[in-house]
C-alpha cells in the first residue's frame, strides 16, 4: 500500500471562474490553476498541463471553459502524482 503525505488546500473564490489560488494552511499560495484562455492573457505560450514555477507555486493550465470544482479536485489528483502529496480541497 501506497503511502501519502496529506496537504491542506482552500480557496478563496467562488467556482465557476477563470483561475483560481490555492492556500496551503499558513495562507501562502500553494498552486494557481488557470483556464487555457485565461493563462494565455499572461503568457502566450502557456499550454496545458503542470509546472512549477522558480517561486515555487504549482502553476496548472486546463482546457475548460471555466473551472469548477471537480476539475480542480481532478488536476490535484494529477498534482498527486507528480509530488508524491494527497491534497485535501
Amino acid at each position: 500500500m501506497v503511502s501519502f503525505n496529506c496537504k491542506k488546500l482552500r480557496t478563496l473564490t467562488k467556482y465557476p471562474c477563470q483561475w483560481d489560488d490555492l492556500l496551503d494552511e499558513n495562507d501562502h499560495t500553494y498552486l494557481t490553476v488557470y483556464t487555457l484562455k485565461d493563462a494565455q492573457k499572461d503568457d502566450p505560450n502557456a499550454k496545458i498541463g503542470i509546472t512549477k514555477a522558480q517561486d515555487g507555486i504549482y502553476d496548472i493550465v486546463i482546457d475548460a471553459p471555466e473551472l469548477t470544482k471537480d476539475l480542480v479536485r481532478q488536476s490535484l489528483e494529477d498534482l498527486t502524482k507528480i509530488t508524491g502529496i494527497k491534497y485535501n480541497f
